[in-house]
């Protein structure tokens, strides 16, 4: 968006004009400047008039959207959070204790820094197939949920950038 701004020098005097505005003639601030034309015609007619653009940036609320190939590394839309939520290997589990003991092998990695980041990122993932393989229809879920709160949020502040990302694809 260009906006062009008139400057003129009139017996010392300078004057402002903006064009690209969407004032009417009548208005008390038009386009020139709220002169009367009896005011204008006055001053001599020997002035200097200098033009000057203004290259204006487009704001973020007009820039056009961005797509996930154009943005920041790392960054996720919806479309791919779904897919990466989903990328994780499948689990089927029979039964209460079942659940609870893959819970519990999660949140002994993930509550320890020293396990490598690559086993963490496993066991993010793990918490998914989990969630998709039917671990949330049992009873004792939300109690081990719970637990898994310190260790999911340990992850999240992770110095390595790939747990970090996995912890909130499974966060939502």
């Amino acid at each position: 968006m260009t906006e062009s701004v008139e400057v003129e020098l009139n017996d010392g005097d300078l004057f402002h004009k903006h064009s690209g505005t969407n004032k009417n003639f009548e208005d008390e601030d038009s386009v020139d400047g709220g002169r009367s034309t009896s005011s204008s015609s006055s001053k001599p007619s020997s002035a200097r008039r200098t033009v000057v653009s203004v290259v204006r940036r487009p704001s973020a609320a007009s820039a056009s959207k961005i797509t996930s190939k154009e943005a920041a590394a790392g960054a996720v839309d919806e479309e791919d959070f779904v897919k990466a939520f989903e990328d994780a290997p499948s689990v089927q589990i029979y039964s209460n204790r079942e659940m609870e003991d893959q819970m519990s092998k999660i949140r002994e990695v993930l509550s320890d820094e020293k396990h490598d980041w690559e086993h963490r990122v496993v066991a993010v993932k793990k918490v998914r197939s989990l969630m998709m393989g039917g671990a949330a229809e049992y009873e004792g879920f939300p109690q081990q949920l719970r637990l898994m709160e310190a260790p999911l949020k340990l992850s999240a502040k992770d110095l390595r950038s790939q747990v970090v990302r996995e912890a909130c694809i499974t966060l939502g």
